[in-house]
């Protein structure tokens, strides 16, 4: 068989290797653990809500 037709399978019993989306790939490039480097999201993320947030009132007033 040509490689042009060649279908590529994984085997069930074998886990993906390496990254498989943007989340995974992005902690692989900062090589922190997992849950210190979700807290950092998480603050960021409620950061930018109470930006919002106190803009979206100060607008107002």
């Amino acid at each position: 068989m040509d490689e042009k037709n060649r279908v590529v399978t994984r085997d069930d019993n074998d886990a993906p290797k390496g990254p498989q989306n943007a989340k995974e790939r992005f902690y692989e490039k900062l090589r922190m653990p997992i849950p210190v480097l979700d807290a950092i999201i998480a603050v960021l993320v409620i950061a930018l809500i109470v930006a919002l947030v106190l803009g979206h009132i100060k607008g107002k007033a």
